[in-house]
C-alpha cells in the first residue's frame, strides 16, 4: 500500500527524532525529509512531492504564519499538522493555525518520556493518515478508484449533490415537540472553525443554554472559549465546576476533564468536572457529557448537534438521550466535514433526524430550539 509522504519541519532535534519515529511506526506515513526551517521547508515542498507537512508551533512563532498562509496557498493538497506543547502560548498559535487551514496538532509532551512521546503521537497521527488517505486516495485525477479507502468511493460526489438539509425517516418515538430545553454540540478535528461558524450565526436574542464537547487538551479550551465569547452574540465560557446551566450561556469542557450534567434539588442543574478515565481514548468526551444530560434532563427536549471529527464519540450518548429524553439530532453534512467520523456513526446507527451542511446548522438551531418547528 502506498504511503503518505511527510515532511517534518521542528526546530529541536529531539522533537524531529521522535516525530519521525512516530510516523515510521504508523502504517500509512513514512519520512520524505526533515528541516529545522520553515522557509526551507516550502522550498522542499517545490521540489518534492509530499503528502503531509508536520509542522512545528515554533516555527510559527519565530518566522511567522506567512510560513503556514505561504504553504496552504502554493501548496493547497498538502495537509499540514501543527506539532506543539500544552503550553498556552503554544495553545494561542495553534488554534490560530487550524484557523488558517491546518487539519489537526499533536502535542509534543515535555516529560513524558521519550516512548511515551512517540506512541502517543504515533496513535493519533495513524488516525490522522487513515483519514488523509480516505480523503486524498479515494480518487485518482484520472478518476480511477485508488487501492485505499475502496468502500469510500463516490460518496464525496454523491455528498455534494445533496441539499443542505436532508432530513431522515428515524423509528424513535417523539413527544411534542415545543423547543429545546438544552443544546449539546460535539466536535473534534476540524471543530474549531466549525464552532465559530455555528455559534457567531446564532442571534443575540437565542437564549437556550448550550454544552459543548471539543476533544482537546487544557489551555487549549480556554483560549478557544475566549475567542468564540469575542466574535459570538452569545456569551461563551469554558465550563468551571459547579457552574450553573443559565439561559443565554455557553459552556464548552474544559480541556483534560470530563464534563457532565448533576441535577442538584437546591440550585438546579450545575456541570461538574471530572478527571475520571478516558474514554473513546478523550477526555472530555461527548459520550460521558450526554449520558449525564440523558439522566439529569429525563423526559424534556435535547437537541443534539454532532459536528466533524474522528471516531465515534456521541453516538452511545445520542443513543441515551433520546431513550431518556425528547431528542432530536443534527449532523453535519459529509462534505462540509473536515473528518467525517462522528456524524457517520450517528447517521449510520440510525440516530440522526437530519443532516445539514456547517452554514446551515445555526439556523436551524435557532428554528428548532425557539419555534418547537421542526420541519421548516
Amino acid at each position: 500500500m502506498e504511503k503518505l509522504r511527510v515532511l517534518i519541519a521542528d526546530r529541536n532535534i529531539s522533537d524531529r527524532k521522535q516525530i519521525a519515529d512516530a510516523v515510521e511506526r504508523t502504517e500509512f506515513g513514512k519520512v520524505e525529509r526533515v528541516t529545522s526551517n520553515g522557509t526551507i521547508a516550502i522550498e522542499w515542498l517545490g521540489q518534492s512531492c509530499v503528502d503531509v507537512i508536520i509542522l512545528d508551533v515554533g516555527i510559527l512563532k519565530t518566522e511567522g504564519m506567512d510560513i503556514l498562509r505561504t504553504i496552504r496557498r502554493e501548496y493547497g493538497d498538502v495537509e499540514v499538522i501543527i506539532a506543539g506543547t500544552p503550553d498556552p502560548g503554544d495553545a494561542a498559535e495553534t488554534l490560530e493555525a487550524l484557523k488558517l487551514g491546518a487539519l489537526d496538532f499533536i502535542l509534543k509532551l515535555p516529560g513524558a518520556g521519550e516512548e511515551n512521546n512517540i506512541q502517543t503521537i504515533k496513535s493519533h497521527l495513524q488516525m490522522l493518515f487513515v483519514q488523509i488517505k480516505i480523503k486524498k486516495y479515494s480518487f485518482s485525477p484520472n478518476g480511477t478508484a485508488r487501492q485505499v479507502a475502496v468502500e469510500k468511493a463516490g460518496k464525496e460526489d454523491k455528498a455534494a449533490d445533496k441539499p443542505a438539509i436532508h432530513r431522515n425517516a428515524v423509528n424513535h418515538e417523539k413527544k411534542e415537540w415545543t423547543g429545546a430545553d438544552l443544546v449539546v454540540i460535539a466536535s473534534s478535528t476540524g471543530g474549531p472553525n466549525a464552532l465559530e461558524t455555528v455559534l457567531c450565526g446564532l442571534p443575540s436574542f437565542f437564549s437556550t443554554p448550550i454544552l459543548i464537547v471539543q476533544h482537546m487538551p487544557p489551555n487549549f479550551t480556554g483560549i478557544l472559549a475566549r475567542t468564540l465569547d469575542k466574535k459570538c452574540n452569545i456569551r461563551v465560557h469554558e465550563a468551571q465546576d459547579l457552574d450553573a446551566i443559565q439561559k443565554g450561556k455557553i459552556l464548552i469542557a474544559h480541556g483534560g476533564l470530563h464534563l457532565t450534567v448533576d441535577l442538584d434539588d437546591n440550585y438546579g442543574r450545575l456541570v461538574r468536572l471530572e478527571n475520571t478515565p478516558f474514554v473513546h481514548g478523550v477526555r472530555p468526551s461527548a459520550d460521558v457529557l450526554f449520558h449525564t444530560v440523558a439522566k439529569a434532563y429525563e423526559g424534556r427536549n435535547i437537541l443534539a448537534v454532532i459536528l466533524t471529527g474522528m471516531g465515534n464519540d456521541g453516538a452511545s450518548g445520542v443513543a441515551e438521550i433520546k431513550k431518556n429524553c425528547n431528542c432530536y439530532c443534527i449532523t453535519q453534512s459529509e462534505k462540509t466535514c473536515v473528518v467525517y467520523g462522528m456524524p457517520r456513526n450517528v447517521l449510520e446507527a440510525g440516530l440522526s433526524d437530519e443532516v445539514a451542511d456547517i452554514g446551515m446548522i445555526a439556523q436551524r438551531i435557532v428554528q428548532i430550539s425557539l419555534s418547537g418547528d421542526k420541519g421548516k
